[in-house]
């Protein structure tokens, strides 16, 4: 008895990601944050994709400090290596990342993806920092059959920290001779809108002895 022949195509479709947590972040400089996002293929016909690419570019001053991937937002991660080209971060997902994610060797119908993306800012003035975060896989006819991306939001605003100083109203100005000690108390508030680090006090003394 003939067998009747399935001529079906295994068709793999990702929409474009959408964000989970932490898009929008207020960070100081040298500060490290961590954001995630998720995507699924919706492949209908039994498609999967294996050796795809996460990207991420992004202003000048906001560096990628890691990207990894689980199956559910909560999961374990699993780190995908990161290049750096220009102001562009890739991470290649191969197959052995896959199954070491708990996926098999590739990204099936109807499953999730995690991304965890943890940035560190390194500029110091205050501005907006932004990014473009995208999935592409595969070659068909000499482009990439998949290319899509989100940037609604995704942004990272920088603070400017604003330090004052002054001294305390309980330094002892009265004690102008004797052998004493003078209590002066130098107080620094910073008024700015983010921390500020590595903060060095030079007292000096003018006139008069130490």
């Amino acid at each position: 008895t003939a067998q009747p022949y399935n001529n079906a195509i295994e068709i793999t479709n990702i929409p474009s990601p959408s964000w989970v947590s932490n898009q929008n972040m207020n960070l100081s400089n040298g500060q490290l944050g961590c954001r995630q996002y998720y995507f699924k293929n919706t492949s209908i016909t039994k498609g999967s994709v294996k050796d795809f690419v996460l990207y991420d570019a992004h202003t000048t001053g906001l560096n990628i400090v890691s990207i990894g991937i689980s199956r559910t937002s909560g999961g374990p991660i699993t780190n995908v290596p990161v290049t750096n080209v220009s102001d562009t971060a890739f991470a290649l997902v191969t197959s052995a990342i896959l199954q070491a994610a708990g996926y098999g060797d590739s990204l099936g119908d109807q499953n999730d993806m995690y991304v965890t993306e943890c940035v560190r800012v390194s500029g110091c003035g205050g501005g907006t920092y932004s990014s473009t975060i995208g999935v592409r896989w595969g070659t068909c006819t000499g482009s990439y059959c998949q290319d899509v991306t989100n940037t609604a939001g995704v942004q990272i605003t920088v603070g400017t920290p604003n330090l004052v100083g002054g001294i305390h109203s309980s330094s002892e100005f009265k004690k102008c001779f004797g052998t004493d000690l003078q209590k002066n108390v130098l107080y620094i508030t910073n008024s700015g809108s983010a921390p500020a680090s590595n903060v060095i006090v030079s007292p000096y003394i003018l006139g008069g002895n130490y």
